[in-house]
């Protein structure tokens, strides 16, 4: 089961981010529980199954996850340089960037990346992708990063139904529907901010965008906007899985092109004086000034604020400079 269903079926009243964390806790320590059943506990581990009996002297879980996570980074410290193991870790880690970067891929690298899936199936995500990343099967290596590999097994294995061209109305109500159950409910799935559009959001989206209609209960709710933490918890894999029709990559470019197109064109009048109204109540808070302003994010605030200082700076500078060069020619008359 994927972390967002471990969530949704069971701690909706947890954070996802907590849920994912403790997830990969447990996974770690079901393997570990495994490995001790078959070849016993050594010295230096932590006896795990006495931990989750809870006998008397039992371990806390917590302090099990503390230690499984120190020993596992004390044993890559320690572990010889030449083992296979820590070179393809080192290998991952610093060629992730220049992998990534490469094009389209070869029919070589698709068989290999079936051959490498099928060997590796047992392994759940994301470390299945983890492991065939920088993998290979003999001298045969598969230089990918693991985002590549996971896109481009997506792509060999979209559903008969998979569209592509406009998207219907349906669609469009799955992709709200899969994005507004892991907002929870907090937020609005379309910000309602579209180029041209006065700055509100008390209007409904389908007023300006006849072919899109928001769904009902948003209004009021905060917007999502640009740079928002809460963007980085949307699973788009199991959004996919909801819309169905489409590949996960199309349901998160969709979603930011159409949905979450946040102000990015230059401030108005309006926004600028908003924003000095923000800065003298609030201070260096970028925040609250966001929050005052509307429609923009801390991020862009943060930019603002730079590009005001380096400004400033910079006319103090030209203002020393004229004053020098006055005081010089006065005293050379």
């Amino acid at each position: 089961m994927s972390t967002y269903g471990i969530y949704s079926g069971h701690f909706r009243h947890r954070t996802l981010a907590s849920v994912s964390t403790r997830t990969c806790f447990v996974r770690t320590a079901i393997a570990l529980l495994e490995r001790q059943a078959k070849e016993g506990v050594r010295t230096e581990e932590v006896d795990v199954a006495k931990a989750v009996a809870g006998g008397e002297g039992a371990m806390p879980l917590r302090t099990v996850y503390d230690k499984m996570v120190r020993s596992r980074q004390d044993r890559r410290r320690k572990i010889d340089k030449s083992d296979d193991t820590v070179l393809h870790y080192q290998w991952n880690r610093e060629n992730r960037d220049a992998i990534s970067s490469k094009g389209n891929w070869t029919r070589e690298e698709d068989e290999l990346l079936e051959k490498l899936v099928k060997q590796y199936r047992h392994i759940p995500e994301p470390a299945l992708w983890s492991k065939i990343s920088g993998g290979g099967i003999g001298d045969t290596l598969l230089l990918r990063s693991m985002t590549s590999c996971r896109q481009r097994w997506r792509v060999l294995h979209l559903p008969p139904m998979g569209q592509t061209g406009l998207w219907s109305r349906e669609e469009e109500r799955r992709l709200q529907a899969a994005i507004w159950e892991q907002l929870e409910g907090k937020y609005q799935v379309a910000i309602d901010v579209l180029v041209g559009k006065p700055v509100t959001t008390e209007n409904p989206l389908g007023k300006w965008r006849p072919e899109l209609q928001q769904l009902p209960d948003q209004a009021g709710l905060p917007l999502l906007k640009q740079g928002s933490r809460r963007l980085r918890m949307l699973d788009w894999v199991v959004i996919q899985k909801i819309v169905k029709s489409r590949s996960e990559t199309d349901c998160r470019q969709h979603f930011y092109q159409v949905y979450h197109n946040a102000n990015r064109n230059r401030w108005s009048k309006e926004e600028l004086a908003r924003f000095e109204e923000g800065v003298d109540m609030f201070g260096k808070d970028t925040w609250k000034i966001a929050e005052h302003v509307g429609m923009r994010a801390p991020l862009q605030v943060v930019k603002l604020l730079s590009y005001r200082r380096s400004k400033m700076k910079k006319g103090k500078e030209e203002a020393a400079m004229d004053k020098k060069d006055t005081v010089g020619a006065v005293k050379e008359h």
